[in-house]
């Protein structure tokens, strides 16, 4: 089952493929975050992707929803990508952010997207730090943080802590 953000992002994909009339070779995605992911072997999709890249050389594009999709941990993930990528001539595109990573580019736009990548990082790195302290003020206060099992639901109280009761409905 293919969760609803990540039929949107195909979607927006698919009007751009349709627009330009590209021809699709392969549709790949990975569920969960590049950080969750301590390796590139981890992410399926993405591995499919590279293992595919010299097959295509010189003559196929990546097309992304935007640079925060493969950007999640830069030094890991997308800097080892990219290269392999520029290695077999091929272009990566990130849709939202209008941004394009060209192996022949002789301007800024390579540099700008991978600005883009590192800046996205940054950014998930901010609000990871973010979550996590407000999940141990919340777990302070004696609030439920996550999901409750089945049979509980979660009601928030006046102090604004969440509460696990029992699901009645």
């Amino acid at each position: 089952e293919v969760n609803s953000a990540i039929r949107f992002q195909l979607h927006e994909i698919q009007k751009v493929v349709k627009t330009y009339n590209f021809n699709v070779a392969m549709v790949e995605s990975d569920i969960g975050s590049g950080w969750s992911k301590k390796s590139i072997k981890q992410l399926a999709g993405l591995n499919r992707i590279k293992s595919s890249l010299e097959k295509y050389k010189n003559n196929a594009i990546v097309i992304v929803t935007s640079v925060s999709r493969i950007s999640r941990n830069y030094e890991e993930i997308s800097s080892e990508f990219l290269k392999e990528c520029k290695q077999n001539g091929i272009r990566v595109y990130a849709l939202r952010d209008n941004l394009i990573y060209d192996y022949k580019d002789k301007s800024n736009l390579s540099a700008d997207f991978i600005k883009a990548c590192i800046e996205a990082q940054k950014n998930s790195t901010e609000l990871s730090m973010k979550m996590k302290e407000y999940h141990s003020q919340q777990k302070e206060k004696g609030s439920i943080v996550g999901q409750v099992e089945y049979g509980y639901k979660r009601k928030r109280e006046s102090d604004g802590s969440w509460k696990k009761i029992e699901n009645d409905e």
